[in-house]
């Protein structure tokens, strides 16, 4: 893991690269590929109350990315903890 770097927003360069243009440095979409997954509807529900509550997440994908990552973060600190490895974060 890059030193002070967080596993999300690693990810989040993966999603995203920076690219130059006449007027700037803007950002663009990386030919990051997509995928469907299932959820069950009252998951979904829960999720869309907390989106419409919280406003702080623009879509239900939003979402769920951010879940994703946090639920990846927290998965390799517990690996790094039963291997015995400090955590660099």
């Amino acid at each position: 893991m890059v030193e002070g770097l967080g596993l999300s927003e690693m990810l989040y360069d993966l999603m995203f690269e920076s690219a130059s243009d006449m007027e700037g440095e803007r950002r663009r979409r990386a030919r990051v590929r997509f995928s469907a997954v299932s959820i069950p509807e009252p998951i979904l529900e829960e999720i869309d109350r907390l989106i419409e509550e919280l406003g702080y997440w623009p879509s239900r994908s939003a979402f769920v990315r951010e879940a994703c990552l946090e639920k990846i973060e927290r998965e390799r600190r517990r690996l790094e903890e039963l291997r015995g490895k400090p955590s660099e974060e």
